[in-house]
């Protein structure tokens, strides 16, 4: 019997486009204050200085008052934290691989140090000057919150609670980072209670808005001891100065055919005092 095998003919297909890497949604740029890096064009800190607060007394009329001691304390931020994404690109792999590898790897390099700046803003939950949203916020026993579809509403209301009691001012700037858990939690309450919700594009983690808190979904959110510590309160709290955006320097390699390609980046974090009692931390149980 004869045979007939002809797939030694047959042509291999590659993909115009090389695979793609997950992404995380980056929420630190929403909810942080910028403002202070404008003011940092050369050197490496912004001085932020409080005077102490004022009090009440009683008059007697025909007697001497107390003046008041006064004075002021200076915070700082500085500029502290250096990161980079160094790789090397060989001019024979440029010219033979047939991909835009240089622009697909800036791009990724760019990202990593983004993600890195996203980490690190929301694990600055230990700044907040306010006692942590637990269990006992929403009625139950001392510990971490067991998030439920039937319990996730309090949670909000809690938060709005301890901020009013805080004397925080409330202008329509309050926020939540969820971890995608508490945003499912989300979505099954309020399908379950009739509210009207509409798919959207989620654009810098920005969910949408849940009891009048916006809502931000990452995957940065600091997770240790069985506790998922969602953070929140009004948008500012925390300062950031990124002085050098994550920027892709290219320089020749004097000792090979190719170039180095570096993806810097320069910048500090810091919650000035009088910002910290606007800052929350949420202590959600985690298995």
């Amino acid at each position: 019997m004869s045979t007939a095998n002809f797939t030694a003919l047959n042509p291999e297909v590659w993909s115009r486009r090389m695979g793609s890497l997950q992404k995380k949604a980056l929420v630190a740029r929403a909810i942080c204050d910028l403002t202070e890096g404008a003011k940092l064009t050369v050197g490496d800190t912004v001085n932020k200085p409080y005077v102490s607060d004022l009090s009440v007394s009683t008059y007697t009329p025909g007697t001497d008052v107390s003046l008041i001691d006064m004075g002021a304390t200076n915070e700082q931020l500085t500029v502290t934290t250096f990161e980079t994404v160094p790789f090397y690109v060989d001019e024979i792999d440029i010219m033979q691989n047939g991909y835009d590898l240089m622009a697909e790897q800036t791009d990724r390099a760019q990202y990593l140090l983004n993600d890195k700046i996203d980490t690190a803003v929301l694990a600055r939950y230990v700044d907040s000057d306010n006692t942590d949203i637990t269990n006992a916020s929403i009625g139950g026993a001392a510990g971490a919150i067991t998030a439920t579809s039937s319990n996730i509403h309090q949670i909000f209301t809690a938060l709005k609670r301890e901020m009013r009691e805080a004397n925080v001012t409330m202008t329509g700037d309050t926020y939540v980072v969820v971890d995608p858990s508490g945003a499912e939690l989300i979505e099954q309450y309020v399908a379950a209670n009739g509210f009207n919700t509409a798919d959207a594009t989620i654009k810098n983690g920005y969910a949408g808005d849940f009891l009048g808190v916006q809502v931000y979904v990452s995957n940065n959110l600091t997770t240790g001891s069985n506790v998922t510590h969602w953070i929140g309160g009004k948008k500012g709290a925390i300062s950031l100065v990124v002085q050098k955006e994550p920027t892709v320097m290219i320089k020749d390699n004097p000792l090979r055919a190719g170039k180095n390609v570096i993806c810097l980046t320069a910048y500090g974090i810091k919650t000035f005092k009088r910002a910290a009692k606007d800052l929350f931390d949420i202590n959600i149980y985690s298995a």
